[in-house]
């Protein structure tokens, strides 16, 4: 386990209240004075009942997904989870230092609470300082078991992201493969550092559920309006606005930004509590959604290991990556794994693959939710050019005139003087099988391809912007009131529907692969950038932010590029670099509040 300074020196702690620096590590050893075994750790762990479990790991977990290097909310652990006395053996040891929790630290604990607990055993300790020293022998012990040691790092100014990234560069020298390097960096951003802000996911799913298909300027090609409406009805018996309450009504519940702490007293949530004032139609569609994302206590167990678990497999989360939510015997949920959980519930894609089962127009779906994607996107621009302090000619890829065949353009160009931005929108994610669960390093290099090379000899990001680029060179593709000639640089950039996990060696894993396809090399072109869509609505409120110096995209990247952050994420280089210039995007929020008062009105929530 790690510990944080308390110590913020000259920073004023209301002003920044992230934590200031990973602090010096503590050990089980150091506190009980001996060593710990896996073993031990599960007979510490049958001694609680399940359920407090449930109450004190899930519920840390959730705290962490959103605020893990604040105090306060560290504080709130330690106190819910730490006895008194340890408090006084740690400032012994280091001199007064907080622990430092982690979510991989917490979700482990809780997997072996899924294993070994008993669920009908009735709380045999009753006093809760014991119940606390049990708990942080537990937490302790994990810590030591998982060389936690390796990741504590002595710097300022450090997120979640690049906290990762350093584990990735911390265990590299113990890795035997580049493909094993590769993976690391993979899966310690995939279950670490991605993460959506809240406002943002529902702000924008409201807007491409909801309000885009309204919009008549929106006209998909070769598929209806209503293809998506009238799947889910067929599906659900549910309208798209009712979906999308009920969906969102449940990330409300486990994330309710203003009111975070007090959620948790009746957690985990009771669905017939929580949506008894509901007016869907169709109520059986409540507890059908839920057996869908979640698999019972027992299911857990089969699909797990047995007793003989061995101790590296603490760190083995493949059921919550296929079933975030935990069905408890009583019929309560708990949410281990938030991360999968927002990507399955808040992902239009992952709708679109569960309403289409059977569904004879499965093809035509993904077609207009990819069109949906490319509209939102496309707005964003139009917005951009509208409202930054520093003005582009936007383009959209309807307007590159007839001359340049469409097929293999990129979907929009925003022109800076000498310099050219050129987007292209995909919605294409990483399979969750192969890739994410299996881990396996041969699908994650075919995602890489599918995504952003070629599939299925059609082109894709990367080449279908090199292509553009080629065009505008050669005078083929045209830009009204453009002279080509004119533009001197290029700058790439790629925006992906969810997030991908780029960490340092996996985004230099791709950019090599595009580079080796004999895409994007000329000198004039700079290294592609990936963006996810939320980056893409933090780099809108950034630009459009007056208080702030004037801004355009391509110094922003030339600066990303010319800094240590160059294999990194955009969010962690204006996390660490700009920090002063990251704030919610307005139009995406005011999106948020409108669907606040769609779910309040479709579910009738109870407290």
């Amino acid at each position: 386990m790690n510990t944080i300074s308390t110590d913020n020196g000259s920073q004023d702690k209301n002003k920044h209240p992230f934590l200031s620096r990973i602090g010096s590590y503590i050990t089980y050893e150091e506190i009980y004075g001996s060593s710990v075994s896996l073993n031990e750790i599960i007979d510490l762990v049958r001694s609680l009942p399940l359920k407090y479990w449930c109450l004190t790991a899930s519920t840390s977990v959730l705290l962490l997904e959103y605020h893990e290097f604040e105090e306060e909310y560290q504080g709130v652990i330690f106190n819910r989870l730490f006895p008194k006395e340890l408090l006084k053996k740690q400032i012994k040891i280091d001199g007064g230092k907080r622990v430092f929790f982690h979510r991989m630290q917490l979700l482990a604990l809780l997997r072996l609470a899924l294993l070994y607990s008993d669920t009908g055993k009735t709380d045999s300790v009753e006093d809760n300082e014991a119940r606390k020293n049990i708990t942080a022998r537990c937490l302790l012990g994990i810590s030591s078991l998982i060389h936690e040691k390796q990741v504590a790092e002595y710097r300022s100014d450090i997120n979640m992201q690049l906290f990762w990234n350093k584990l990735t560069v911390n265990l590299r020298q113990q890795l035997t493969s580049p493909e094993k390097v590769y993976l690391m960096s993979f899966l310690s951003v995939y279950y670490h550092g991605m993460h959506d802000n809240f406002n943002h996911l529902i702000g924008r799913y409201k807007d491409m559920l909801l309000d885009i298909p309204k919009d008549t300027d929106f006209n998909p090609e070769g598929v209806s309006k209503d293809i998506f409406t009238n799947a889910l009805m067929k599906t659900t018996n549910l309208t798209v606005e009712e979906y999308a309450a009920l969906a969102f009504g449940i990330l409300v519940y486990y994330f309710p930004e203003s009111n975070l702490l007090k959620s948790f007293n009746n957690f985990p949530i009771d669905r017939n509590t929580y949506f008894s004032k509901t007016s869907l139609r169709d109520k059986d569609f409540i507890a059908s959604l839920f057996d869908t994302f979640s698999l019972s206590v027992s299911d857990f167990r089969k699909a797990n290991i047995d007793e003989g678990d061995k101790q590296e497999s603490i760190l083995d989360f493949k059921t919550f990556m296929l079933k975030p939510l935990i069905s408890l015997e009583d019929s309560s949920n708990l949410y281990p794994c938030s991360i999968r959980y927002l990507q399955r519930l808040g992902s239009l894609e992952d709708a679109l693959y569960w309403i289409a089962a059977g569904n004879e127009h499965r093809d035509d779906l993904r077609s207009y939710i990819g069109q949906v994607f490319e509209f939102y996107c496309r707005k964003i621009c139009e917005r951009i050019q509208s409202n930054a302090i520093i003005k582009p000619k936007f383009f959209p890829e309807t307007d590159y005139g007839p001359v340049h065949s469409r097929r293999k353009t990129c979907d929009a160009i925003l022109v800076y003087g000498n310099a050219a931005v050129l987007m292209e929108f995909k919605i294409k994610t990483l399979k969750l099988k192969r890739t994410i669960i299996d881990c396996d390093f041969d699908s994650l290099i075919e995602d890489i391809n599918k995504a952003f090379i070629e599939s299925n000899e059609k082109d894709k990001a990367a080449k279908q912007i090199d292509e553009t680029i080629k065009a505008l060179r050669n005078g083929s593709l045209h830009l009204s009131g453009i002279d080509p000639r004119t533009i001197t640089n290029y700058f790439p950039i790629i925006v992906t529907f969810q997030n991908w996990p780029l960490g340092p060696f996996v985004y230099d894993l791709i950019r090599r692969m595009v580079n080796t396809s004999g895409l994007l090399r000329q000198p004039y072109c700079a290294p592609v950038e990936i963006w996810s869509c939320e980056e893409l609505e933090y780099i809108e409120a950034v630009l459009t932010n007056d208080k702030i110096s004037s801004l355009d995209i391509p110094t922003i990247i030339r600066d990303k590029l010319n800094s240590g952050y160059q294999s990194m994420n955009m969010y962690s280089f204006l996390w660490d670099k700009r920090h002063d210039m990251l704030q919610n995007n307005k139009y995406v929020t005011s999106k948020m509040d409108e669907m606040l008062e769609i779910i309040t009105r479709q579910l009738g929530l109870t407290e």
